[in-house]
């Protein structure tokens, strides 16, 4: 884990390289060229005692998500795994006598 010290109004900047080997290697090797993806800032925009408030720019096909809301989902996903048919069918037929 990299630990970085930032005040309001600073960022760091992530950006990930695609590495692709084009075979041209003189010994029998590969060369490779690294071509840089689009980056991910993230700004801090506030400090206070219990809290930092964080800016993230990132390209639009990155997710960007809590990771407290990712356990959840996995919790939701392995709880719906021991649900019996039986008991599903009675919850979806609950809606249908209304």
């Amino acid at each position: 884990m990299l630990v970085v010290s930032r005040r309001v109004g600073e960022s760091i900047e992530l950006s990930c390289e695609q590495v692709i080997a084009n075979g041209t290697g003189g010994t029998g090797g590969t060369d490779s060229t690294a071509i840089n993806l689009e980056s991910i800032e993230i700004t801090i925009l506030e400090i206070s005692k219990e809290k930092v408030r964080l800016g993230v720019k990132a390209p639009q096909q990155v997710k960007i998500v809590r990771s407290e809301l990712l356990l959840a989902q996995s919790a939701n996903v392995e709880a719906s795994k021991s649900i019996s048919k039986e008991v599903l069918d009675a919850f979806l037929n609950l809606n249908k006598s209304k």
